[in-house]
């Protein structure tokens, strides 16, 4: 087998396969025995056809085709080897041509990525300042979130909570019904969302937010779109009822509003006040910090929420700028990669609209129809998005590259371990994310985009970052990877191996209200879940597409 290679453009090489005639012939004989063997000629007995009247019985082009058929892959895999071609994306059988054999291929090769000098990178930032005002926000949070309700006799004001029995009708017909309810009476442009009567007695539904795209719009325009949902002021009429009390009061919904059972309806509520309760707030004192930390005195509690609150900032901060750099240096960056994986990237793209699509009962097309757009249209509109999305990614990859950032596999599973404790759903969430390597390759994404971006906002910032520290491939398993026996790891194997820092940082965010605790979310790889570093895995020499 004499194999030849010659450099394509767009991270091409065209991969020429030739066969000697002697393994020529064998490779046909070979496939005739197959034939004859699974279709039966009048006067042999199975296989037992000589040659020639198989071909003259099936023709020659049969008798090629099933040689290609049964031996192509593997001559292929030996010549790719052989040649030390790695496919990046598809393989394309460009053509194949007998006596002698010859098998031409078009493989798709590693991506060219050149970089300028992103070490010289520096970018304008303002240092991190927590202000007093920012701790007693966080402690009213703390104290806000530890009231005590109060039984009172007096009717309802605001801001206090009360229990209450209601029916919900739509022309005398009965539409919701509950028998005990806590409302707190907020002002009206103070309500949350979960906050407000409608979404405990089921009245609002939550609206479905269409997958198809949009979050891909210029974000003036999703701005001016945005139309703030229709929340009925149910605390007015409640306002001044004590208990035992009842009213009866309507409201009626706009045309738009995304339950229709209740859109454009006129929804009468008959409510029974069970209860009158008031807020009592504990003093911000040492009392109040016992209470919500394991710190002895409200000072130590400041400190603490002082300290989390910058770190907060500071991530915030990392991430503006290390998105920032990152930015400017895929625009000064020189790449090139395979058309053959921009076909691919655009047709998963394809896949996973055509799946949330039909979750509304739709084709794509008929999607498409209804934005009077066609296939066509939408394949443009998804390739500049994936173009951006694998720039971005080519060289994420490229800075870890180079600068030796890496994952280790006690990092995915101590973040694998964070995330099922965040989710509230623990040992099962675990486990299905143990049992999942495309979920673990997520994590190890996500963890990978998330050190480039802190390692390039350090050098945008003109500080020398930390080198890496190895990641040993061969260490003696322990707490931090996973038991050989069964794959079953426990949660508990793994909190043995998260360092004093992180368990550190865990037990101060306790301090702070839940929303505004947590870390900031990175700009990596959550666009639509393909990920700055692409997740397709390097394809095999497996496929070949004719």
């Amino acid at each position: 087998m004499k194999v030849t290679t010659e450099e394509l453009e767009r991270c091409q090489v065209m991969v020429t396969v030739e066969i000697d005639s002697k393994k020529e012939k064998d490779l046909l004989q070979k496939a005739a025995k197959r034939i004859a063997r699974e279709i039966k000629i009048p006067g042999f007995r199975p296989g037992k056809a000589p040659y020639n009247v198989v071909v003259r019985r099936f023709g020659l082009e049969a008798i090629q085709q099933e040689a290609l058929e049964k031996s192509a892959d593997d001559m292929i895999q030996k010549a790719l080897e052989e040649a030390d071609v790695t496919p990046f994306a598809r393989m394309d059988l460009e053509s194949v041509e007998w006596d002698p054999l010859v098998i031409k291929i078009k493989v798709p090769t590693e991506p060219k990525v050149e970089l300028e000098d992103y070490r010289a990178i520096r970018l304008d930032f303002d240092e991190i300042e927590v202000a007093d005002e920012d701790v007693d926000e966080r402690l009213k949070q703390l104290q806000e979130n530890n009231a005590t309700w109060t039984p009172v006799e007096r009717p309802a004001q605001l801001n206090d909570s009360i229990t209450l029995a209601v029916v919900e009708k739509i022309d005398d017909e009965i539409v919701a019904e509950h028998d005990s309810l806590d409302y707190e009476l907020k002002p009206v442009e103070d309500e949350e969302p979960t906050d407000n009567l409608e979404a405990e007695v089921e009245v609002e539904a939550d609206a479905v937010e269409e997958e198809t795209g949009e979050a891909e719009e210029e974000t003036s325009e999703a701005d001016e779109a945005y139309k703030p949902p229709f929340r009925p002021d149910l605390t007015t009429p409640l306002l001044g009822l004590s208990a035992g009390e009842e009213k009866v009061f309507s409201i009626t919904y706009p045309e738009d509003f995304n339950d229709q059972d209740y859109a454009g309806k006129e929804v009468v509520f008959d409510v029974k006040i069970a209860a009158v309760k008031e807020k009592t707030l504990a003093p911000i004192d040492d009392d109040l910090a016992k209470t919500v930390s394991d710190f002895e005195t409200l000072d130590d509690l400041k400190a603490d929420i002082r300290a989390n609150i910058k770190s907060q900032r500071e991530q915030e901060q990392n991430n503006e700028l290390g998105n920032q750099a990152l930015e400017q240096i895929i625009e000064e960056a020189d790449l090139e990669w395979p058309l053959a994986y921009e076909d691919e990237s655009i047709e998963r793209e394809l896949d996973n609209y055509e799946r949330q699509v039909s979750r509304y009962g739709l084709s794509l097309d008929s999607y498409l129809s209804l934005e009077n757009k066609t296939r066509d249209d939408f394949i443009e509109e998804s390739r500049e998005r994936i173009i951006s999305r694998l720039k971005r990614s080519f060289v994420i990859r490229k800075i870890a590259e180079q600068e030796n950032l890496k994952v280790g596999e006690s990092e995915i599973l101590q973040h694998a371990k964070f995330l099922s404790d965040l989710s509230g759903q623990g040992d099962r969430l675990w486990r299905d994310i143990l049992s999942s390597p495309v979920q673990q390759e997520l994590i190890a994404n996500d963890l990978l985009v998330g050190k480039v971006i802190d390692w390039l906002a350090a050098v945008a910032k003109g500080e020398t970052p930390e080198p890496e520290a190895p990641i040993l491939a061969d260490q003696p398993e322990d707490a931090s990877t996973p038991p050989a026996s069964d794959g079953q790891v426990t949660p508990e194997q793994v909190e043995a191996n998260i360092n004093e820092e992180a368990v550190e940082a865990e037990s101060s965010e306790a301090t702070t209200s839940n929303d505004e605790a947590a870390a900031p979310e990175r700009e990596s790889s959550t666009p639509e879940r393909d990920q700055d570093v692409d997740q397709t895995e390097e394809p095999t020499p497996a496929g070949v597409k004719s």
